[in-house]
């Protein structure tokens, strides 16, 4: 029930908003597009998150400039007066934005955490009213610290938007209502989904009667990649896409997997972004890689800690923190490159791929808990990142976000690694897993796509009956001709 009722409260929510779209002026960003060399795309999508509007959504490929056209948004709305506030769905994408865009950032939990949102032992969002205590500190709760309280007007936007679960969603859009708030809704539906319940980009989506989409990519240095990935985006001639990147060089066929194993821990670099299906594949490829590094003398392994994962972590590893630190100043998901290992087991490391880096102490306990080795990361781990090379470890347990995520990852480079007869076989994989959506988009979603089912199992029964009251030499025909190929010459 509680499921039910959140989503149609969300679904309520949203349409409310929506109701009022089209309505406001928007900014005209001409010179500040021009400035920030967006292109057309950009500046409607960067004009609408500058506006007054209520609610707006805008998708973007991956690599089609969220974070350049977001830019010349906040530039547009200081320029009239009016605040922008980015939050993420998770700290690393937060830190990621804070770092791009060089404004404050946060995630959307922290946000209404701080409005008294706090989910209690049945993994339910409640919410506290000022002078309750507090569950988290004993303490009696104040309300929201001066830098989360929310202006009239303002603009909160969600990046990443497609990875926002329903309860946080509702607890966002309860919290932008009080205060006044709008919400620009920023993402890709065909990269990862929420964890939990989702489908919010596709409910704010379905209720506008227009989404800004960017589809124009930007990231990639070759342009028949980009239009490959545009391709993969759309779902689009599967078969004849797997041939083109195996053109292009960028599908590898290894006969098992140690033998994909070791050519991948021969061919990764500093620096590249390794996608695999499952945190048990990313162990045992980051214990390959390690092995390298050590006989290249890259990684010192004569004084060592031990992570979460039960692999040893030495000098010049490349590690991920798994749990929001405030107190040791580290982000679920984020990575690091060990500086030195201090003899009580905890590490002094600076952090990878950041633009001013900074170098934090992990204290051993916190090593030992919440720290692994990090060569090798699942989609989650990788989405929001940019390199120059990425390698993508194809398993049957992926999808189509998994597989575009981190085939999208690298600016120069993107190769598929797949354990494989042939590339037929290759081929068929690479379809299949294309063709999978495990994402959970919402309750009307799901129903309308077991309704569906139902649909094609009615169909084909009687279809089956019709067929078993046919004449024998009519359905004899009928099951030659289903059965013909070129090569057989049957049939027709």
């Amino acid at each position: 029930m509680h499921v039910i009722a959140a989503e149609t409260r969300l679904r309520d929510l949203l349409t409310a908003r929506a109701a009022y779209a089209g309505r406001r002026r928007r900014p005209d960003l001409t010179r500040i597009g021009r400035r920030h060399r967006l292109d057309a795309a950009q500046v409607r999508a960067a004009s609408a998150v500058a506006s007054t509007e209520p609610l707006v959504v805008v998708e973007g490929a991956a690599g089609a400039g969220k974070t350049t056209m977001l830019a010349a948004a906040i530039e547009a709305a200081a320029a009239h007066g009016r605040a922008i506030r980015v939050v993420t769905p998770t700290k690393k994408a937060a830190d990621v934005a804070r770092q791009e865009l060089g404004v404050a950032t946060d995630s959307v939990a922290k946000l209404v955490h701080e409005h008294g949102w706090r989910w209690n032992r049945d993994g339910v969002w409640t919410r506290l009213a000022v002078g309750d205590t507090d569950p988290d500190t004993d303490a009696a709760y104040a309300g929201p610290a001066a830098s989360a309280r929310l202006a009239r007007g303002e603009r909160i936007v969600v990046d990443e938007a497609g990875m926002l679960d329903q309860d946080t969603a509702l607890a966002l859009l309860t919290v932008a209502d009080e205060h006044g708030a709008t919400v620009a809704l920023i993402g890709d539906r065909a990269q990862l989904a929420a964890v939990g319940r989702g489908g919010v980009l596709d409910m704010a989506a379905q209720l506008l009667p227009r989404v800004h989409s960017m589809t124009t990519v930007h990231r990639f240095t070759n342009p028949a990649y980009a239009a490959l990935t545009v391709q993969m985006r759309n779902g689009a001639r599967l078969a004849s896409l797997f041939d083109r990147l195996a053109a292009l060089g960028l599908v590898a066929t290894h006969e098992d997997t140690d033998a994909l194993q070791d050519a991948v821990a021969c061919e990764w670099r500093d620096g590249d972004a390794l996608t695999v299906a499952t945190n048990d594949g990313a162990r045992e490829l980051n214990a390959r890689i390690r092995e390298e590094r050590i006989r290249a003398r890259r990684v010192d392994d004569d004084r060592t800690a031990t992570g979460s994962d039960g692999l040893s972590i030495g000098r010049g590893d490349v590690i991920q923190t798994r749990q929001n630190d405030a107190a040791v100043h580290v982000a679920n998901r984020q990575t690091w490159i060990v500086q030195c290992v201090s003899s009580d087991g905890s590490l002094w490391a600076r952090e990878r791929n950041a633009r001013r880096r900074s170098t934090v102490h992990l204290p051993a306990e916190y090593v030992a808990e919440h720290t692994h080795l990090a060569y090798a990361s699942t989609a989650y781990g990788m989405q929001g990142t940019t390199v120059a090379a990425s390698q993508t470890v194809l398993a049957d347990t992926m999808d189509a976000s998994t597989v575009y995520v981190g085939m999208t990852r690298g600016r120069i480079s993107n190769r598929l690694h797949i354990v494989a007869t042939d590339l037929d076989d290759a081929r068929e994989q690479f379809v299949l897993a294309m063709e999978r959506n495990r994402a959970d988009r919402g309750l009307l979603q799901a129903t309308a796509a077991a309704r569906e089912s139902i649909r094609g199992l009615v169909t084909g029964t009687e279809r089956r009956q019709r067929e078993a009251n046919l004449p024998d030499g009519t359905r004899f025909n009928r099951d030659l001709a289903r059965r013909s190929t070129p090569e057989t010459g049957l049939g027709r």
